[in-house]
């Protein structure tokens, strides 16, 4: 039994940096279509590469429904992951339990620590 637990902790780790790598690979297209060199084969391949990534994007957000204890809000337009961080991460209680206490903590980590980072060094600024 603890063996299949840890086989899935590391699934879903190693899901996580997959769906992370083809971010950093969209955000660096966004930059060169930004300065209008997103051209021919190259135009071509990152648009195959978001129809591959947007969808992983989904089923993080929703896997990721587990360790947050909550259900994205799709009603508010949280079809992707980076929503819900945008959520957590500006989400302000006056008195949060643990739980909301957890989910800020990791919006703030996982926004500060994988996805801003990233967009400002390709982008032209924070991402969420």
């Amino acid at each position: 039994m603890l063996e299949i637990i840890f086989k899935t902790i590391i699934g879903f780790v190693g899901f996580c940096f997959i769906v992370w790598v083809g971010f950093c690979a969209l955000m660096a297209l966004q930059k060169v279509q930004a300065i209008g060199q997103l051209k021919g084969l190259a135009k071509y391949f990152g648009y195959t590469l978001l129809g591959i990534f947007a969808p992983l994007d989904f089923i993080l957000n929703l896997l990721s429904s587990i360790i947050f204890l909550e259900f994205p809000r799709y009603r508010s337009n949280e079809w992707l992951f980076t929503a819900r961080m945008k959520r957590y991460y500006y989400r302000v209680i006056t008195k949060p339990n643990k739980l909301e206490k957890w989910r800020g903590f990791m919006g703030k980590v996982i926004t500060e620590g994988l996805l801003n980072n990233i967009s400002v060094a390709v982008g032209d600024g924070n991402h969420v």
